[in-house]
């Protein structure tokens, strides 16, 4: 499993969901080369996408966190 931090957000939790719905929607793995088809879920806490390529599928992980602390923030 491999984890990034895409992006903070300021505001409610419903603006970051929609910001990170825009960001599942147009991410573009580096699997499959040649996807045949993208399917986009929504679950309690982000999104899913699982890209279906030639012989196999490759899910992707999107989900809302809330930072409670940063050892390197202010």
């Amino acid at each position: 499993m491999e984890t990034r931090v895409m992006a903070h957000v300021e505001g409610a939790r419903e603006d970051a969901l929609a910001e990170l719905e825009k960001r599942a929607r147009n991410y573009c793995p580096e699997h499959p080369s040649s996807p045949k088809r993208r399917r986009l879920f929504r679950h309690s806490d982000g999104f899913a996408l699982v890209v279906d390529g030639a012989f196999r599928s490759f899910g992707t992980r999107f989900t809302v966190a809330e930072l409670l602390h940063d050892n390197a923030g202010p």
